[in-house]
């Protein structure tokens, strides 16, 4: 759209309502994705069922440029042999002529590994954001966020929660979550024995003002194909901890623009989210400014120019 071409976004009917709520600036851009597809000169997949519908217009219209958007390795989303499992392995191929779109080069090498695919890099965008310089906690409180979804388990809700309750006791007195409900946290028997704030589902401005009110965000995924949220943390002056394991290593340079933490062993966990929240302690901005130089390489008009490269280049 921001390369004044026009553009559509398919969305299913029952979610049109949630997506108009949380995405209000790109509401007026969404058709049915169960309705007519006809008239468009590209069509870009975003998640491995959606690769079907697009193969039925590619057959319909074979002159049609065949866009997939990998954004995660979804295969790993579900056990191994079932349905589910099966349909996300075999998205990668379900369209004679798809060019795969990648956000990282950790995408990119597990393409290229399992399924002897050349996929092309595709950079997300950041908008870019004014930090409050007066913002600082030397020597105070810090406020430490996490987006919490219990409800995949690859994201280690119960295991982000029960760090955040150890350093709630010992450093930080304020702690948020967002990306929930309470009764999600209930459901999934999620630690809640310790005060912090869920915020619950936000929309992009909501999530923009947490983090930018954050002085620490964590994300203790087992791994990240990207880490948007993260990066977006970044852009806003907050401290990120991520995953070593996914692309997140490909914009967090350890100890110069965040913190990368092996996920899956509790005690690095710990000790790199108490070592972040120490660094904020102390007053030292220096992580925060490469952070911010970091996130300005993902410009929304990069993006859009590389995004219409490959449009033309089919």
């Amino acid at each position: 759209h921001a390369s004044g071409r026009p553009v559509r976004i398919a969305i299913p009917y029952e979610f049109f309502f949630q997506y108009s709520r949380h995405y209000p600036g790109t509401a007026h851009l969404y058709v049915p994705f169960e309705g007519e597809l006809s008239g468009y000169s590209c069509v870009m997949a975003t998640i491995y069922h959606s690769t079907e519908r697009l193969r039925e217009r590619k057959e319909s219209e074979p002159s049609l440029r065949a866009l997939y958007y990998v954004q995660d390795y979804e295969p790993w989303f579900f056990d191994r042999g079932t349905p589910e499992f099966v349909r996300a392995l075999e998205s990668y191929r379900a369209v004679d002529g798809v060019l795969c779109c990648v956000t990282t080069n950790w995408l990119k090498r597990l393409l290229s590994d399992r399924h002897s695919i050349d996929a092309t890099l595709l950079p997300p965008s950041v908008e870019k954001s004014r930090i409050d310089e007066t913002r600082g906690v030397a020597g105070g409180t810090v406020k430490v966020s996490a987006m919490n979804r219990p409800q995949t388990p690859r994201r280690a809700a119960a295991r982000t929660k029960r760090r955040q309750r150890d350093v709630c006791r010992q450093r930080a007195k304020e702690v948020a979550d967002f990306g929930c409900l309470n009764s999600d946290l209930h459901h999934f028997g999620i630690a809640r024995d310790f005060p912090f704030q869920n915020h619950g589902i936000l929309d992009r401005q909501e999530v923009a003002a947490l983090l930018r009110n954050s002085q620490v965000f964590v994300d203790f995924s087992e791994f990240q194909a990207f880490g948007l949220t993260a990066l977006e943390a970044m852009a806003r002056g907050t401290v990120a901890v991520v995953p070593k394991n996914g692309g997140a290593k490909e914009f967090v340079a350890d100890g110069e623009s965040g913190f990368l933490v092996d996920s899956e062993d509790e005690q690095d966990c710990r000790a790199v989210l108490l070592k972040a929240i120490e660094h904020v302690r102390v007053g030292d901005t220096s992580m925060v400014q490469s952070a911010q130089r970091v996130s300005s390489l993902f410009s929304p008009i990069r993006a859009v120019g590389v995004l219409t490269s490959v449009i033309d280049s089919g």
